[in-house]
């Protein structure tokens, strides 16, 4: 708490009005059970949460570093207490802290949260989800590089108007609508590698878009987020809730989770039915593996008895017909042809789906196959869409919007699905109940909580998880109407050998010669180089991936010709006698 004579204060600038009746009593100051902050300030956050009852806040400290977390090597200078009054669907009292626990599981960056037992000034005030917040701390316990050459920009996504990473937001507004968590003494430079950065996305720089992506993104991090994500069914997500961070030694971006409080999405109460409108598990503009690029935004276009607010959208359900009460908004968009690439090194691709579906031959509905003008460059086109129709992200957008990133992307969900959905997230689940079960009950006594622990517990356990289950395997698998994602891996299968080169620091060429793409998450190449393939890390078939020893020397050197780079790897390659081999996360050889 803070001194006996702020606790009241505290208290009642918590509370506010809303909570008039509730009681605020000065602890005792002898009491051994108070650890005085007196510099240590609450304040209420959010928007739509200011409404609430039971308010979600912020503790930060006027003295710096001096909060000590459980499971933390280091102190921090802030965290919230998020209330979780409201959740999507049945209320489960324990969303937070699933989720990022889910996403740690699944190898995404992850901060640490936790259920806890509040009291102010003595008195029960509630459970809470304790929440860390992104630092440079938190960041390099994540495995990224913070030292003084290392550290930013990093930009946390603000506006919800302006921060969906797209093109065109002034020198002046970027920095009001975002929020620099690095450096302030840095914020020109940090602003201009961000417009560089939108501008590039949307095809205004000086590399095509298609391969801008593999210079400028760091590629296995944003896949592994984006299909967490998915898998999930994380809505509230495309135009704020993250933050960016671009690496400097290697130059490349990429993409951390924040605010998760409406992961595992449902849009309905325990045995209830879909929301007429805001449809997120049963309508694809939501549930679709596309989710967040330009045809599958996350906001509603509005009709009102004057006009229709925003956008022109066509109606529909996830299976094409149309039905009362349950709204798909679906863009009227021509029909989609595959600009087919090139391989950066020059060789064909192997065979894609010419309309981005999982398999060739197969067919995907118009709001669901590759656009054709995806290569074109969008800043000259025009300011970019405001309203519902401008709710998709930039960079998510460019990666879903062309074959090779596309397929490497839908790679990734299916491991996660295989990996998560026959029962693991059931466990995860399960645990965190047990954990919250009676304290969430306490708390529902004294706040009026809508639901029962149990009931969010069933909502998640009968209904969101297999609902969600259902339907990436079979609407959007191949077999399914909305084709997007591949059978299973094989699993057995090789690689092969390509360029072994010292040009560029050293780096090693894989090359994936099957028509499928491949998940390299956790492998390891061996021998004169050594590195372990983060999480997210797949090839698009007949593709390559270079592991080099400096990624930022590989891009200054190559950059340009698409070419894919990760590492850095440890080790030394002088020239094409150098001899590596792979193995698989599971021990088989793959390479050697």
């Amino acid at each position: 708490t803070t001194s006996p004579s702020g606790a009241e204060k505290m208290c009642k600038r918590l509370i506010g009005r809303r909570g008039s009746n509730s009681r605020c009593d000065t602890p005792d100051e002898t009491s051994p059970s108070h650890h005085h902050l007196p510099a240590a300030k609450p304040r209420r956050r959010g928007a739509t949460s200011l409404g609430w009852p039971k308010p979600k806040i912020k503790i930060k400290s006027e003295n710096g570093k001096v909060f000590k977390l459980g499971g933390l090597d280091y102190e921090v200078s802030a965290f919230g207490l998020n209330s979780n009054w409201f959740e999507p669907g049945a209320n489960t009292f324990t969303r937070e802290p699933l989720v990022w626990e889910a996403f740690n599981q699944m190898g995404v960056e992850s901060l640490l949260s936790f259920h806890v037992h509040v009291r102010f000034n003595g008195k029960y005030f509630g459970r809470f989800s304790l929440q860390e917040e992104w630092s440079k701390d938190a960041l390099e316990r994540n495995g990224f590089d913070t030292s003084s050459s290392g550290y930013g920009p990093f930009w946390k996504s603000n506006s919800g108007i302006g921060t969906n990473l797209r093109f065109g937001v002034t020198t002046t507004d970027l920095p009001v609508v975002y929020e620099l968590e690095s450096s302030k003494s840095k914020q020109d430079a940090a602003v201009q590698a961000l417009e560089a950065f939108t501008a590039g996305l949307a095809g205004g720089g000086p590399v095509a878009r298609s391969k801008y992506l593999f210079d400028a993104v760091n590629l296995p991090q944003v896949i592994n987020y984006l299909a967490a994500q998915t898998l999930i069914l994380n809505q509230d997500r495309c135009t704020k809730n993250y933050f960016v961070y671009r690496d400097r030694p290697s130059g490349q971006w990429s993409m951390l989770p924040w605010d998760v409080e409406s992961g595992f999405g449902i849009d309905r109460g325990l045995g209830g039915v879909p929301a007429p409108d805001y449809c997120i598990l049963a309508c694809d503009q939501w549930n679709s593996p596309l989710y967040c690029d330009r045809n599958h935004v996350q906001d509603l276009t509005v009709s009102t008895p004057w006009t229709l607010i925003l956008s022109n959208y066509s109606l529909g359900t996830s299976s094409g017909v149309s039905t009362a009460g349950r709204r798909l908004l679906r863009s009227d968009v021509v029909d989609r042809q595959l600009l087919q690439a090139a391989a950066a090194s020059g060789g064909a691709l192997a065979e894609i789906a010419p309309n981005g579906a999982a398999e060739v031959g197969l067919k995907l509905p118009l709001n669901s196959t590759v656009p054709a003008n995806a290569q074109d460059d969008q800043t000259l086109l025009g300011t970019p869409p405001t309203g519902a129709n401008g709710t998709y992200n930039y960079m998510l957008d460019a990666v879903l919007s062309f074959p090779r990133t596309r397929s490497m992307y839908m790679r990734r969900l299916r491991s996660l699905m295989d990996e998560f959905t026959n029962g693991r997230l059931e466990g995860l689940v399960t645990s965190f109940y047990e954990q919250v079960k009676e304290e969430a009950t306490r708390d529902n006594a004294k706040w009026g909580n809508p639901g029962t622990p149990l009931r969010g517990y069933q909502s998640l356990t009968t209904e969101q998880l297999p609902i969600r289950k259902q339907q990436l395997y079979n609407t959007f698998g191949v077999d399914g109407p909305i084709p997007l994602i591949p059978d299973a891996q094989p699993s057995s299968y090789r690689l092969n050998l390509g360029s072994v080169s010292g040009d560029a620091g050293g780096y090693v060429e894989l090359v994936n010669p099957n028509d499928f793409a491949i998940d390299l998450s956790d492998a390891k190449l061996s021998g004169a180089a050594e590195f372990t393939f983060a999480k997210g890390t797949t090839v698009a078939a007949g593709d390559s991936v270079h592991v080099a020893a400096d990624v930022g020397a590989f891009v200054k050197a190559k950059g340009g010709a698409g070419l894919y780079v990760v590492g850095p790897f440890s080790g030394s390659i002088q020239g094409p006698a150098a001899s590596v081999s792979v193995q698989s996360a599971g021990g088989d050889s793959l390479v050697g």
